[in-house]
């Protein structure tokens, strides 16, 4: 699953939460800014570099693997 959203240039993080539907899933979670990938904490804050900021969560459980991807939009000043 994909999804989009914008911040305003002020806005410098995202706090990144996400919940497994099932017990027992293990959530790994990464934001790529330009050509840097890290790879964050569940709830923790992650940086926003201006321009487009992908977040990907990734469930697994078992053989079982979802993606879900936000791209954060952060405008220039």
């Amino acid at each position: 699953m994909t999804y989009t959203a914008s911040a305003a240039n002020n806005v410098a993080s995202a706090v990144v939460n996400a919940t497994a539907a099932q017990a027992g899933a293990e959530i790994e979670i990464t934001v790529t800014s330009g050509t840097t990938t890290k790879k964050v904490n569940n709830g923790a804050s992650a940086a926003l570099a201006v321009g487009a900021n992908v977040i990907a969560v990734t469930v697994t459980k078992g053989n079982a693997v979802k993606v879900y991807t936000v791209t954060v939009t952060r405008a220039a000043s």
